[in-house]
């Protein structure tokens, strides 16, 4: 009777101990898994809708008076030779 409490016991307590050890390295395996898969996320994300915002912003900058200078020499019409 005794033999059979023990080992049922002990048996319990070892399923207790696996099923946390299991939990635990789970855990750790999401913690270090986790950041991984939301940097490939967000370097997708980024590559996917920078090209297509540069153009524009691009775009949007030639379009502005700053970009068309008038009245400003060209360094070339200088009259300066090169010696």
């Amino acid at each position: 009777m005794a033999h059979t409490f023990w080992r049922l016991t002990l048996k319990k307590v070892a399923a207790n101990l696996g099923f946390r050890m299991t939990k635990q390295s789970f855990a750790k395996g999401a913690a270090k898994t986790i950041p991984v898969v939301g940097a490939v996320i967000s370097g997708g994300l980024t590559f996917a809708t920078f090209p297509p915002m540069a153009k524009r912003l691009q775009k949007h900058l030639a379009g502005l008076a700053l970009a068309k200078p008038c009245g400003v020499p060209n360094t070339t019409d200088t009259g300066i030779t090169p010696a």
